[in-house]
């Protein structure tokens, strides 16, 4: 049965300070910054291993400087399936402060709230999903409606129920989370499989008596739509969007039926079994890059793909996939990138000129083969870790909810 909590609004019982970033008036003073990305995996923790470190104004810093037990609430950041609102607790000794798309909360009287029990109920805000109704959206970043989430109801039990709640969520949260890591460990471990086995083909190549091509000579690179010239606008075809390409599982997971009058001009031409290769930053960087197994014959997407067709007796379009979706391939191309920041694209001839060793076609089957068989085992055990490792996340919740209702044992 849920227990009756006297609650106060997250303004009474906390102060609230905005970060920082670099400073413009001296005299300044360098102190490690924590930022969004030191968020860990949204489990309300920290990591410390790339803490940015830059000199702030000493003015503000006195006021910004962070001591065991503060809150940091992310304010401003999130992304398109991540919402802002996520809290982490801040439990380390040294001179630590914390960046501008981020704002502390220190309790006014730990006598009345334990930071950690707020901490928990935060968290459980954030993860129940009632965060994401206090945030708007402009220019692509998420900010959090801070007049609203001041507004926010926090239960206030007696002090030594809040410290039996925090002992048990400490306790029975830090088992489900040692699980999570240990999934996630494991995911990882499944993905270095193929690419140690990727790496152990191509730098065999040479010693096998591979031939060395540049791409150009055995694939053609955006094929042009001249040659469907001929076809009616009323044809129906195939829409691959950017988002329809997953990055994790590299292939196209949706698509849009659209007329080809709709699409002819202003988009990127593609035929089905072609390559598409995402080109702008951080798409490229994320591995978005997938065979066009589309149910019609001619497809358009975004112009952010680059397009490879396998020229006949030269090349098997999955080994040069296998060859453009490698983390080798992905590091030289980000090297190669021209534009302005956020707006960075591999160019073309980066493509057209990168030289790889090549086997006959049949030995190129045979590979493909080979490691089509391994990136379905890989894709299976990841598919069956993902499910464990919601079902782990939904016990999170769980947990949370029943310790904030009055019902946790």
């Amino acid at each position: 049965m849920k227990t009756k909590w006297p609650t106060k609004k997250l303004a009474e019982v906390c102060e609230f300070q905005n970060g920082l970033w670099t400073g413009k008036k001296p005299p300044y003073k360098r102190v490690c910054v924590l930022r969004n990305t030191n968020f860990k995996n949204n489990d309300g923790s920290l990591n410390y291993d790339d803490v940015a470190e830059i000199e702030v104004e000493e003015k503000q810093l006195e006021k910004r400087l962070l001591q065991p037990n503060d809150i940091i609430l992310e304010r401003s950041g999130g992304g398109p399936t991540q919402p802002v609102g996520r809290v982490v607790f801040f439990d380390k000794a040294g001179e630590y402060s914390f960046s501008n798309f981020t704002s502390r909360l220190r309790v006014f009287d730990t006598n009345e709230l334990m930071p950690k029990f707020l901490h928990w109920f935060l968290m459980l805000q954030y993860i129940s999903g009632k965060t994401e109704n206090l945030q708007k959206q402009t220019t692509g970043i998420r900010n959090l409606i801070f007049a609203e989430y001041k507004e926010i109801e926090i239960p206030l039990p007696p002090l030594e129920e809040q410290k039996r709640i925090v002992k048990v969520l400490d306790e029975k949260l830090g088992k489900v989370r040692e699980a999570i890591q240990l999934r996630k460990e494991a995911i990882a471990d499944t993905e270095k499989i193929l690419s140690a086995k990727l790496t152990e083909i191509f730098t065999e190549g040479k010693e096998k008596g591979w031939e060395e091509r540049r791409i150009d000579e055995v694939a053609i690179i955006n094929p042009k739509k001249s040659e469907i010239s001929w076809v009616t606008d009323e044809t129906q075809v195939a829409f691959v969007p950017m988002s329809a390409v997953s990055d994790t599982q590299q292939k196209i997971v949706d698509r849009e039926m659209r007329s080809l009058g709709e699409v002819r001009k202003g988009y990127t031409y593609f035929k089905r079994g072609d390559l598409l290769f995402a080109k702008i930053t951080p798409c490229m960087e994320n591995g978005k890059v997938a065979v066009a197994d589309i149910e019609t014959e001619i497809g358009f997407g975004t112009t952010e793909f680059h397009v490879l067709r396998s020229i006949e007796a030269k090349s098997n379009i999955r080994f040069l996939y296998y060859i453009l979706a490698s983390k080798k391939f992905r590091l030289e191309a980000e090297k190669k990138m021209t534009g302005s920041a956020g707006q960075k694209r591999v160019p073309k001839d980066f493509i057209e000129s990168y030289r790889i060793t090549i086997p006959d076609l049949k030995t190129q089957e045979k590979i493909v083969k080979e490691l089509d068989e391994l990136s379905a085992r890989v894709a299976e055990l990841r598919a069956l870790q993902d499910t464990q490792l919601a079902d782990l996340k939904s016990l999170e919740r769980a947990y949370l909810y029943e310790a904030f209702n009055g019902q946790l044992l």
